[in-house]
Protein backbone atom coordinates (compact mmCIF):
# COMPACT_ATOMS: atom_id res chain seq x y z
CA UNK A 1 0.00 0.00 0.00
CA UNK A 2 1.24 3.47 -0.95
CA UNK A 3 0.20 6.08 1.58
CA UNK A 4 1.08 9.49 2.96
CA UNK A 5 1.10 9.73 6.76
CA UNK A 6 0.99 13.18 8.30
CA UNK A 7 1.55 13.58 12.03
CA UNK A 8 0.30 16.54 14.05
CA UNK A 9 2.30 16.67 17.27
CA UNK A 10 2.97 19.93 19.11
CA UNK A 11 5.58 18.30 21.33
CA UNK A 12 8.15 17.21 18.74
CA UNK A 13 9.15 17.37 15.08
CA UNK A 14 10.43 13.79 15.23
CA UNK A 15 8.37 11.04 13.65
CA UNK A 16 7.22 8.68 16.45
CA UNK A 17 8.78 5.25 16.06
CA UNK A 18 5.48 3.48 16.70
CA UNK A 19 4.04 5.26 13.65
CA UNK A 20 6.82 4.36 11.23
CA UNK A 21 6.86 0.78 12.49
CA UNK A 22 3.20 0.43 11.59
CA UNK A 23 3.75 0.83 7.83
CA UNK A 24 5.90 -0.49 5.05
CA UNK A 25 8.44 2.32 4.91
CA UNK A 26 9.42 1.84 1.27
CA UNK A 27 5.89 2.75 0.14
CA UNK A 28 5.02 5.36 2.74
CA UNK A 29 5.85 9.05 2.95
CA UNK A 30 5.89 10.72 6.38
CA UNK A 31 5.82 14.33 7.46
CA UNK A 32 5.42 15.84 10.93
CA UNK A 33 3.78 19.18 11.80
CA UNK A 34 3.84 21.05 15.09
CA UNK A 35 0.64 23.04 14.53
CA UNK A 36 -2.57 22.80 12.54
CA UNK A 37 -1.81 25.95 10.53
CA UNK A 38 1.34 24.54 8.95
CA UNK A 39 -0.48 21.28 8.20
CA UNK A 40 -3.32 23.13 6.45
CA UNK A 41 -0.84 25.18 4.40
CA UNK A 42 0.85 21.97 3.30
CA UNK A 43 -2.43 20.33 2.33
CA UNK A 44 -3.55 23.46 0.49
CA UNK A 45 -0.49 23.59 -1.74
CA UNK A 46 -1.16 22.05 -5.13
CA UNK A 47 2.48 21.02 -5.42
CA UNK A 48 2.71 19.22 -2.09
CA UNK A 49 0.44 16.25 -2.01
CA UNK A 50 1.18 14.05 -5.03
CA UNK A 51 3.59 11.20 -4.45
CA UNK A 52 5.87 9.52 -6.94
CA UNK A 53 8.37 6.68 -6.84
CA UNK A 54 11.73 8.26 -6.12
CA UNK A 55 14.13 5.54 -7.23
CA UNK A 56 14.57 1.79 -7.73
CA UNK A 57 14.34 1.29 -3.95
CA UNK A 58 10.66 2.35 -4.22
CA UNK A 59 11.00 5.18 -1.73
CA UNK A 60 8.48 7.93 -2.29
CA UNK A 61 8.60 11.66 -1.96
CA UNK A 62 6.27 14.55 -2.81
CA UNK A 63 6.68 16.00 -6.30
CA UNK A 64 5.18 18.98 -8.08
CA UNK A 65 1.81 18.13 -9.59
CA UNK A 66 2.78 19.29 -13.07
CA UNK A 67 1.70 16.03 -14.71
CA UNK A 68 -1.85 16.40 -13.37
CA UNK A 69 -1.66 13.09 -11.57
CA UNK A 70 -4.74 12.38 -9.50
CA UNK A 71 -4.94 10.90 -6.02
CA UNK A 72 -4.23 7.17 -6.14
CA UNK A 73 -3.48 6.68 -2.44
CA UNK A 74 -4.89 7.61 0.97
CA UNK A 75 -3.71 10.39 3.25
CA UNK A 76 -3.67 9.38 6.91
CA UNK A 77 -3.49 12.13 9.53
CA UNK A 78 -2.59 11.23 13.10
CA UNK A 79 -3.25 13.83 15.80
CA UNK A 80 -1.72 13.52 19.25
CA UNK A 81 -4.59 13.80 21.73
CA UNK A 82 -2.08 15.23 24.22
CA UNK A 83 -1.36 18.22 21.98
CA UNK A 84 -1.31 21.70 23.43
CA UNK A 85 -2.41 24.90 21.73
CA UNK A 86 0.64 26.15 19.83
CA UNK A 87 0.78 29.26 17.66
CA UNK A 88 -1.17 32.49 17.42
CA UNK A 89 -3.04 31.86 14.17
CA UNK A 90 -6.86 31.50 14.35
CA UNK A 91 -6.62 27.84 13.32
CA UNK A 92 -4.39 26.98 16.27
CA UNK A 93 -7.05 27.72 18.87
CA UNK A 94 -9.43 25.06 17.50
CA UNK A 95 -10.16 22.08 19.71
CA UNK A 96 -8.75 18.74 18.58
CA UNK A 97 -12.21 17.54 17.57
CA UNK A 98 -12.74 20.69 15.53
CA UNK A 99 -9.33 20.21 13.93
CA UNK A 100 -10.39 16.71 12.92
CA UNK A 101 -13.66 17.94 11.43
CA UNK A 102 -11.84 20.72 9.57
CA UNK A 103 -9.36 18.30 8.02
CA UNK A 104 -12.10 15.87 7.05
CA UNK A 105 -14.36 18.48 5.45
CA UNK A 106 -11.88 20.81 3.75
CA UNK A 107 -9.47 18.12 2.51
CA UNK A 108 -11.81 15.21 1.83
CA UNK A 109 -10.65 15.21 -1.83
CA UNK A 110 -7.39 13.68 -0.52
CA UNK A 111 -9.27 10.59 0.73
CA UNK A 112 -8.31 11.70 4.21
CA UNK A 113 -8.53 9.48 7.27
CA UNK A 114 -8.00 11.26 10.60
CA UNK A 115 -7.25 9.59 13.93
CA UNK A 116 -6.81 11.24 17.34
CA UNK A 117 -4.76 9.08 19.72
CA UNK A 118 -2.56 9.57 22.82
CA UNK A 119 1.04 9.29 21.69
CA UNK A 120 2.12 8.30 25.19
CA UNK A 121 0.47 4.91 24.64
CA UNK A 122 2.69 4.38 21.56
CA UNK A 123 0.07 2.42 19.72
CA UNK A 124 -1.75 3.02 16.45
CA UNK A 125 -5.33 1.79 16.11
CA UNK A 126 -5.43 -1.20 13.73
CA UNK A 127 -8.71 0.03 12.20
CA UNK A 128 -6.88 3.17 11.04
CA UNK A 129 -4.47 1.08 8.98
CA UNK A 130 -7.27 -1.15 7.70
CA UNK A 131 -9.13 1.92 6.54
CA UNK A 132 -6.11 3.22 4.65
CA UNK A 133 -5.65 -0.15 2.97
CA UNK A 134 -9.29 -0.22 1.94
CA UNK A 135 -9.12 3.28 0.49
CA UNK A 136 -5.97 2.39 -1.44
CA UNK A 137 -7.66 -0.67 -2.94
CA UNK A 138 -10.49 1.62 -4.11
CA UNK A 139 -8.27 4.30 -5.66
CA UNK A 140 -5.05 2.66 -6.84
CA UNK A 141 -5.82 2.78 -10.60
CA UNK A 142 -7.91 5.03 -12.82
CA UNK A 143 -10.83 2.72 -13.67
CA UNK A 144 -11.13 1.54 -10.07
CA UNK A 145 -11.24 5.18 -8.97
CA UNK A 146 -14.09 6.02 -11.34
CA UNK A 147 -15.94 2.87 -10.30
CA UNK A 148 -15.53 3.99 -6.70
CA UNK A 149 -16.56 7.60 -7.33
CA UNK A 150 -19.90 6.53 -8.84
CA UNK A 151 -20.55 4.01 -6.02
CA UNK A 152 -20.32 0.91 -8.22
CA UNK A 153 -17.28 -0.56 -6.45
CA UNK A 154 -18.63 -3.29 -4.13
CA UNK A 155 -15.92 -2.43 -1.59
CA UNK A 156 -17.67 0.89 -0.95
CA UNK A 157 -20.10 -0.97 1.30
CA UNK A 158 -17.19 -1.46 3.70
CA UNK A 159 -16.71 2.30 3.96
CA UNK A 160 -19.62 2.74 6.35
CA UNK A 161 -20.50 5.91 8.22
CA UNK A 162 -18.76 4.46 11.26
CA UNK A 163 -15.42 4.55 9.49
CA UNK A 164 -13.11 7.51 9.70
CA UNK A 165 -12.45 7.95 5.97
CA UNK A 166 -13.82 10.75 3.86
CA UNK A 167 -13.35 9.07 0.47
CA UNK A 168 -15.17 11.35 -1.92
CA UNK A 169 -17.68 9.17 -3.74
CA UNK A 170 -20.60 10.98 -5.35
CA UNK A 171 -23.06 9.33 -2.99
CA UNK A 172 -21.12 10.33 0.12
CA UNK A 173 -20.80 13.91 -1.12
CA UNK A 174 -24.52 14.12 -1.88
CA UNK A 175 -25.55 12.69 1.47
CA UNK A 176 -23.06 14.68 3.52
CA UNK A 177 -25.05 17.89 3.58
CA UNK A 178 -24.62 20.26 6.44
CA UNK A 179 -27.02 20.99 9.23
CA UNK A 180 -27.33 24.64 10.21
CA UNK A 181 -24.82 24.03 12.98
CA UNK A 182 -22.36 22.37 10.61
CA UNK A 183 -22.70 25.22 8.12
CA UNK A 184 -21.83 27.71 10.82
CA UNK A 185 -18.89 25.55 11.85
CA UNK A 186 -17.65 25.26 8.27
CA UNK A 187 -18.07 29.00 7.82
CA UNK A 188 -15.90 29.47 10.88
CA UNK A 189 -13.33 27.05 9.44
CA UNK A 190 -13.19 28.99 6.19
CA UNK A 191 -12.83 32.31 8.01
CA UNK A 192 -9.95 30.88 10.06
CA UNK A 193 -8.26 29.43 6.97
CA UNK A 194 -8.53 32.76 5.18
CA UNK A 195 -7.06 34.59 8.17
CA UNK A 196 -4.21 32.07 8.61
CA UNK A 197 -3.18 31.18 5.05
CA UNK A 198 -1.79 33.57 2.45
CA UNK A 199 -3.13 31.72 -0.57
CA UNK A 200 -1.46 33.99 -3.12
CA UNK A 201 1.96 32.96 -1.78
CA UNK A 202 1.13 29.31 -2.56
CA UNK A 203 0.67 29.95 -6.28
CA UNK A 204 3.37 29.30 -8.87
CA UNK A 205 2.64 32.01 -11.43
CA UNK A 206 5.89 32.74 -13.29
CA UNK A 207 4.54 35.51 -15.52
CA UNK A 208 3.26 39.00 -14.81
CA UNK A 209 -0.25 40.06 -13.92
CA UNK A 210 -0.38 41.93 -17.24
CA UNK A 211 0.32 38.71 -19.15
CA UNK A 212 -2.50 36.80 -17.45
CA UNK A 213 -4.87 39.72 -17.96
CA UNK A 214 -4.01 39.80 -21.66
CA UNK A 215 -4.76 36.11 -22.24
CA UNK A 216 -7.99 36.37 -20.23
CA UNK A 217 -9.10 39.04 -22.75
CA UNK A 218 -8.16 36.92 -25.78
CA UNK A 219 -10.33 34.38 -27.59
CA UNK A 220 -7.15 32.33 -28.07
CA UNK A 221 -7.05 31.69 -24.30
CA UNK A 222 -4.24 29.08 -24.03
CA UNK A 223 -5.70 26.94 -21.23
CA UNK A 224 -3.48 23.96 -22.04
CA UNK A 225 -0.32 26.03 -21.71
CA UNK A 226 -1.11 27.03 -18.12
CA UNK A 227 -0.32 25.05 -14.99
CA UNK A 228 -2.92 24.48 -12.28
CA UNK A 229 -1.78 27.53 -10.31
CA UNK A 230 -1.90 29.79 -13.37
CA UNK A 231 -5.41 28.59 -14.18
CA UNK A 232 -6.51 29.36 -10.63
CA UNK A 233 -4.90 32.79 -10.77
CA UNK A 234 -6.69 33.59 -14.05
CA UNK A 235 -9.96 32.59 -12.40
CA UNK A 236 -9.27 34.89 -9.48
CA UNK A 237 -8.53 37.84 -11.78
CA UNK A 238 -11.80 37.35 -13.68
CA UNK A 239 -13.93 37.07 -10.56
CA UNK A 240 -12.15 39.79 -8.61
CA UNK A 241 -12.42 42.22 -11.53
CA UNK A 242 -16.14 41.45 -11.82
CA UNK A 243 -16.67 42.19 -8.14
CA UNK A 244 -14.62 45.38 -8.45
CA UNK A 245 -16.68 46.49 -11.43
CA UNK A 246 -20.13 45.63 -10.17
CA UNK A 247 -19.80 45.90 -6.40
CA UNK A 248 -16.69 48.01 -5.68
CA UNK A 249 -17.69 48.68 -2.08
CA UNK A 250 -17.14 44.99 -1.31
CA UNK A 251 -13.57 44.71 -2.54
CA UNK A 252 -11.78 45.38 0.77
CA UNK A 253 -10.30 42.11 2.00
CA UNK A 254 -12.05 39.96 -0.56
CA UNK A 255 -9.02 38.76 -2.56
CA UNK A 256 -7.67 36.18 -0.11
CA UNK A 257 -11.18 34.91 0.65
CA UNK A 258 -11.80 34.52 -3.06
CA UNK A 259 -8.50 32.67 -3.52
CA UNK A 260 -9.43 30.38 -0.62
CA UNK A 261 -12.67 29.52 -2.40
CA UNK A 262 -10.87 28.88 -5.68
CA UNK A 263 -8.43 26.51 -3.95
CA UNK A 264 -11.41 24.65 -2.53
CA UNK A 265 -13.11 24.48 -5.93
CA UNK A 266 -9.97 23.31 -7.72
CA UNK A 267 -9.46 20.55 -5.18
CA UNK A 268 -12.93 19.23 -5.87
CA UNK A 269 -12.53 18.91 -9.60
CA UNK A 270 -11.12 15.48 -10.51
CA UNK A 271 -7.63 16.36 -11.71
CA UNK A 272 -7.12 13.17 -13.74
CA UNK A 273 -10.18 13.61 -15.96
CA UNK A 274 -8.95 14.19 -19.52
CA UNK A 275 -11.65 16.81 -20.23
CA UNK A 276 -14.03 17.59 -17.35
CA UNK A 277 -11.45 19.01 -14.98
CA UNK A 278 -10.42 22.34 -13.47
CA UNK A 279 -8.83 23.44 -16.75
CA UNK A 280 -12.21 23.09 -18.46
CA UNK A 281 -13.88 25.01 -15.61
CA UNK A 282 -11.52 27.97 -16.00
CA UNK A 283 -11.82 27.78 -19.79
CA UNK A 284 -15.62 28.06 -19.50
CA UNK A 285 -15.27 30.87 -16.95
CA UNK A 286 -12.97 32.78 -19.30
CA UNK A 287 -15.32 32.24 -22.26
CA UNK A 288 -18.37 33.40 -20.30
CA UNK A 289 -16.54 36.53 -19.15
CA UNK A 290 -15.39 37.19 -22.73
CA UNK A 291 -18.95 36.92 -24.04
CA UNK A 292 -20.30 39.26 -21.36
CA UNK A 293 -17.71 41.89 -22.26
CA UNK A 294 -18.51 41.59 -25.97
CA UNK A 295 -22.25 41.95 -25.37
CA UNK A 296 -21.77 44.99 -23.12
CA UNK A 297 -19.89 46.69 -25.97
CA UNK A 298 -22.99 46.33 -28.15
CA UNK A 299 -25.11 49.19 -26.80
CA UNK A 300 -27.93 48.36 -29.22
CA UNK A 301 -28.43 44.84 -27.85
CA UNK A 302 -31.64 44.99 -25.84
CA UNK A 303 -30.83 42.38 -23.17
CA UNK A 304 -28.09 43.51 -20.81
CA UNK A 305 -27.13 41.78 -17.55
CA UNK A 306 -26.91 43.74 -14.32
CA UNK A 307 -23.85 43.47 -12.09
CA UNK A 308 -25.34 40.95 -9.68
CA UNK A 309 -26.36 38.63 -12.53
CA UNK A 310 -22.92 38.86 -14.12
CA UNK A 311 -21.20 37.76 -10.90
CA UNK A 312 -23.69 34.93 -10.43
CA UNK A 313 -23.15 33.69 -13.99
CA UNK A 314 -19.39 33.77 -13.59
CA UNK A 315 -19.58 31.73 -10.39
CA UNK A 316 -21.92 29.28 -12.11
CA UNK A 317 -19.35 28.88 -14.90
CA UNK A 318 -16.66 28.13 -12.34
CA UNK A 319 -18.70 25.42 -10.59
CA UNK A 320 -20.71 24.01 -13.50
CA UNK A 321 -18.85 20.66 -13.64
CA UNK A 322 -17.65 20.41 -10.05
CA UNK A 323 -16.94 16.83 -8.99
CA UNK A 324 -17.50 15.44 -12.50
CA UNK A 325 -16.44 11.76 -12.48
CA UNK A 326 -15.44 11.68 -16.15
CA UNK A 327 -18.46 9.71 -17.35
CA UNK A 328 -21.87 10.53 -18.84
CA UNK A 329 -25.43 10.84 -17.60
CA UNK A 330 -26.32 7.87 -19.78
CA UNK A 331 -23.68 5.73 -18.07
CA UNK A 332 -24.94 6.72 -14.62
CA UNK A 333 -28.54 5.93 -15.49
CA UNK A 334 -27.88 2.73 -17.44
CA UNK A 335 -25.89 1.31 -14.54
CA UNK A 336 -28.50 2.41 -11.98
CA UNK A 337 -25.99 4.28 -9.86
CA UNK A 338 -27.22 5.70 -6.53
CA UNK A 339 -26.68 9.25 -7.80
CA UNK A 340 -28.89 8.62 -10.87
CA UNK A 341 -31.61 7.13 -8.68
CA UNK A 342 -31.44 10.14 -6.34
CA UNK A 343 -32.13 12.52 -9.22
CA UNK A 344 -34.64 10.30 -11.06
CA UNK A 345 -32.33 10.03 -14.09
CA UNK A 346 -32.87 13.69 -14.97
CA UNK A 347 -29.89 16.04 -15.42
CA UNK A 348 -28.04 13.79 -12.98
CA UNK A 349 -24.55 15.25 -13.32
CA UNK A 350 -25.73 18.84 -13.51
CA UNK A 351 -27.83 18.51 -10.35
CA UNK A 352 -24.90 16.87 -8.60
CA UNK A 353 -22.52 19.64 -9.70
CA UNK A 354 -24.86 22.27 -8.30
CA UNK A 355 -25.37 20.39 -5.03
CA UNK A 356 -21.64 20.01 -4.46
CA UNK A 357 -20.92 23.59 -5.51
CA UNK A 358 -23.60 24.79 -3.09
CA UNK A 359 -21.96 22.90 -0.25
CA UNK A 360 -18.58 24.41 -1.05
CA UNK A 361 -19.71 27.95 -1.71
CA UNK A 362 -22.22 28.21 1.17
CA UNK A 363 -19.59 28.89 3.86
CA UNK A 364 -18.21 31.60 1.57
CA UNK A 365 -21.22 33.24 -0.02
CA UNK A 366 -22.61 34.80 3.14
CA UNK A 367 -19.16 35.56 4.59
CA UNK A 368 -17.27 36.56 1.47
CA UNK A 369 -19.43 39.54 0.58
CA UNK A 370 -21.04 41.86 3.11
CA UNK A 371 -23.68 43.32 0.80
CA UNK A 372 -26.59 40.98 1.50
CA UNK A 373 -28.96 42.84 -0.83
CA UNK A 374 -26.54 42.53 -3.73
CA UNK A 375 -26.20 38.78 -3.20
CA UNK A 376 -29.75 37.93 -2.22
CA UNK A 377 -30.66 34.65 -3.95
CA UNK A 378 -27.04 34.11 -4.99
CA UNK A 379 -27.09 30.30 -5.02
CA UNK A 380 -30.63 29.93 -6.36
CA UNK A 381 -29.82 31.78 -9.56
CA UNK A 382 -26.59 29.87 -10.04
CA UNK A 383 -28.61 26.65 -10.17
CA UNK A 384 -30.55 27.69 -13.27
CA UNK A 385 -27.35 28.38 -15.18
CA UNK A 386 -25.64 25.12 -14.20
CA UNK A 387 -28.69 23.04 -15.15
CA UNK A 388 -28.65 24.67 -18.59
CA UNK A 389 -25.37 22.86 -19.36
CA UNK A 390 -27.18 19.49 -19.59
CA UNK A 391 -26.69 18.42 -23.22
CA UNK A 392 -29.92 16.45 -22.91
CA UNK A 393 -31.67 19.84 -22.98
CA UNK A 394 -29.65 21.14 -25.94
CA UNK A 395 -32.42 21.03 -28.53
CA UNK A 396 -34.78 22.91 -26.21
CA UNK A 397 -32.35 25.79 -25.91
CA UNK A 398 -31.71 25.83 -29.67
CA UNK A 399 -35.46 26.29 -30.09
CA UNK A 400 -35.55 29.17 -27.59
CA UNK A 401 -32.77 31.26 -29.13
CA UNK A 402 -35.06 32.91 -31.68
CA UNK A 403 -37.71 33.63 -29.04
CA UNK A 404 -35.98 34.86 -25.91
CA UNK A 405 -35.51 38.50 -26.91
CA UNK A 406 -39.30 38.75 -27.31
CA UNK A 407 -40.14 37.31 -23.90
CA UNK A 408 -42.58 39.58 -22.04
CA UNK A 409 -41.08 38.67 -18.66
CA UNK A 410 -37.76 40.50 -18.22
CA UNK A 411 -36.65 38.09 -15.52
CA UNK A 412 -37.27 35.11 -17.81
CA UNK A 413 -35.39 36.90 -20.58
CA UNK A 414 -32.38 37.39 -18.31
CA UNK A 415 -32.42 33.76 -17.17
CA UNK A 416 -32.52 32.55 -20.79
CA UNK A 417 -29.64 34.80 -21.80
CA UNK A 418 -27.56 33.43 -18.91
CA UNK A 419 -28.45 29.88 -19.95
CA UNK A 420 -27.44 30.55 -23.55
CA UNK A 421 -24.17 32.21 -22.57
CA UNK A 422 -23.04 29.40 -20.28
CA UNK A 423 -24.04 26.87 -22.96
CA UNK A 424 -22.01 28.82 -25.52
CA UNK A 425 -19.02 28.74 -23.19
CA UNK A 426 -19.44 25.06 -22.30
CA UNK A 427 -19.32 23.84 -25.92
CA UNK A 428 -17.28 26.66 -27.43
CA UNK A 429 -14.15 24.53 -27.83
CA UNK A 430 -15.10 23.85 -31.45
CA UNK A 431 -15.27 27.62 -31.98
CA UNK A 432 -11.84 28.42 -30.58
CA UNK A 433 -9.03 29.07 -33.07
CA UNK A 434 -7.96 25.73 -34.51
CA UNK A 435 -4.66 25.51 -32.63
CA UNK A 436 -6.63 25.74 -29.37
CA UNK A 437 -9.72 23.83 -30.46
CA UNK A 438 -7.79 20.74 -31.47
CA UNK A 439 -6.41 20.27 -27.95
CA UNK A 440 -9.90 20.10 -26.48
CA UNK A 441 -11.02 17.70 -29.18
CA UNK A 442 -8.22 15.32 -28.25
CA UNK A 443 -8.93 15.49 -24.51
CA UNK A 444 -12.65 14.84 -25.01
CA UNK A 445 -11.80 11.82 -27.15
CA UNK A 446 -9.62 10.47 -24.34
CA UNK A 447 -12.50 10.80 -21.88
CA UNK A 448 -14.97 9.01 -24.15
CA UNK A 449 -12.43 6.22 -24.54
CA UNK A 450 -12.32 5.85 -20.77
CA UNK A 451 -16.12 5.58 -20.61
CA UNK A 452 -16.02 2.72 -23.11
CA UNK A 453 -13.33 0.94 -21.09
CA UNK A 454 -15.28 1.44 -17.88
CA UNK A 455 -18.35 -0.23 -19.42
CA UNK A 456 -16.33 -3.43 -19.71
CA UNK A 457 -14.49 -2.94 -16.44
CA UNK A 458 -17.59 -2.95 -14.25
CA UNK A 459 -18.89 -6.18 -15.80
CA UNK A 460 -16.17 -8.26 -14.14
CA UNK A 461 -15.63 -9.14 -10.50
CA UNK A 462 -12.38 -11.03 -10.89
CA UNK A 463 -9.46 -8.69 -10.01
CA UNK A 464 -7.13 -10.38 -12.49
CA UNK A 465 -9.55 -9.84 -15.36
CA UNK A 466 -10.11 -6.25 -14.30
CA UNK A 467 -6.38 -5.59 -14.16
CA UNK A 468 -6.08 -6.46 -17.85
CA UNK A 469 -8.44 -3.64 -18.79
CA UNK A 470 -5.98 -0.80 -18.53
CA UNK A 471 -5.88 2.77 -19.72
CA UNK A 472 -3.01 3.86 -21.93
CA UNK A 473 -3.68 7.49 -22.87
CA UNK A 474 -2.83 8.37 -26.44
CA UNK A 475 -2.95 12.06 -25.61
CA UNK A 476 -1.99 12.83 -21.99
CA UNK A 477 -1.89 16.54 -21.03
CA UNK A 478 1.84 16.85 -21.60
CA UNK A 479 1.37 15.69 -25.22
CA UNK A 480 -1.69 17.85 -25.88
CA UNK A 481 0.05 20.91 -24.46
CA UNK A 482 2.46 21.20 -27.38
CA UNK A 483 0.47 19.62 -30.22
CA UNK A 484 -0.82 21.29 -33.39
CA UNK A 485 -3.65 20.25 -35.70
CA UNK A 486 -1.40 18.35 -38.12
CA UNK A 487 0.26 16.31 -35.38
CA UNK A 488 -3.11 15.71 -33.74
CA UNK A 489 -4.48 14.07 -36.88
CA UNK A 490 -1.37 11.91 -37.20
CA UNK A 491 -1.86 10.78 -33.62
CA UNK A 492 -5.65 10.33 -33.79
CA UNK A 493 -6.75 9.85 -37.42
CA UNK A 494 -10.42 9.79 -36.43
CA UNK A 495 -10.32 13.25 -34.87
CA UNK A 496 -11.73 15.03 -37.93
CA UNK A 497 -14.72 12.68 -38.01
CA UNK A 498 -15.49 13.06 -34.31
CA UNK A 499 -15.20 16.84 -34.51
CA UNK A 500 -17.54 17.01 -37.48
CA UNK A 501 -20.05 14.72 -35.77
CA UNK A 502 -20.27 17.08 -32.78
CA UNK A 503 -20.37 20.15 -34.98
CA UNK A 504 -23.10 18.73 -37.22
CA UNK A 505 -25.24 17.37 -34.39
CA UNK A 506 -24.88 20.14 -31.83
CA UNK A 507 -22.70 23.13 -32.65
CA UNK A 508 -23.52 24.47 -36.13
CA UNK A 509 -27.23 25.19 -35.75
CA UNK A 510 -26.72 26.45 -32.19
CA UNK A 511 -23.95 28.93 -32.96
CA UNK A 512 -25.61 30.00 -36.22
CA UNK A 513 -28.71 31.00 -34.26
CA UNK A 514 -26.60 32.62 -31.56
CA UNK A 515 -24.87 34.79 -34.17
CA UNK A 516 -28.22 35.82 -35.67
CA UNK A 517 -29.78 36.78 -32.33
CA UNK A 518 -26.75 38.01 -30.37
CA UNK A 519 -24.71 39.96 -32.97
CA UNK A 520 -21.76 40.48 -30.61
CA UNK A 521 -21.15 36.72 -30.69
CA UNK A 522 -21.20 36.23 -34.48
CA UNK A 523 -17.44 35.63 -34.30
CA UNK A 524 -18.20 32.17 -32.86
CA UNK A 525 -19.96 31.03 -36.02
CA UNK A 526 -17.29 32.61 -38.21
CA UNK A 527 -14.50 30.71 -36.42
CA UNK A 528 -16.59 27.52 -36.47
CA UNK A 529 -17.00 27.77 -40.26
CA UNK A 530 -13.26 28.23 -40.63
CA UNK A 531 -12.64 25.12 -38.51
CA UNK A 532 -15.26 23.15 -40.47
CA UNK A 533 -13.40 23.90 -43.70
CA UNK A 534 -10.26 22.38 -42.22
CA UNK A 535 -11.93 19.23 -40.88
CA UNK A 536 -13.89 18.65 -44.10
CA UNK A 537 -10.75 19.04 -46.19
CA UNK A 538 -9.15 16.26 -44.18
CA UNK A 539 -12.19 14.01 -44.57
CA UNK A 540 -12.27 14.67 -48.33
CA UNK A 541 -8.57 13.85 -48.63
CA UNK A 542 -9.13 10.66 -46.66
CA UNK A 543 -11.92 9.54 -48.98
CA UNK A 544 -9.81 10.18 -52.08
CA UNK A 545 -6.93 8.23 -50.59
Amino acid sequence: MIAEILVLNTHSTQLPLFVSNSFDSKDTYYKTFTNITSLCIYLSSFSSYILSKKDKDSKVEPISNTSETEFYYPVGIIINSENQVVGKEPLDSLSLRSQKRLLESRFHHLNTTVSIIPFSEKKLDSSFIEELELIYSCTKDRLTRIETWVDLNPKIADLSDNHTSRINTMGRILNDYSTEFQLEEESDFMARLTASVDYRSLLNTPKSYEYYLSIINSWEFPAYNLNGDELLYCGSIILLNAIKKYSPEEIVGVENRLLSLLFYVRDNYRSGNPFHNFRHAIDVLQATNYFIDRIKEDVEFQVQLDGRTVVELLFASLGHDLGHPGITNMFLSTNKTPIAISFNDKSVLEKFHFKQFTKIISPFSHKMIANKKFYKGFEERIEQSILATDMGQHDYFVGEIDKFSNYDDESKKTIMLCSLLIKCADISNVCRPLKVSVKWGLSLGEEFKEVALLENFIKFTDPETKSKINISPICPPEVIRDIDAKKAIELVPGLAGSQMFFITRFAYSFFSKIGENIPALIFLKNQLVENIDYWESLLDASKKA
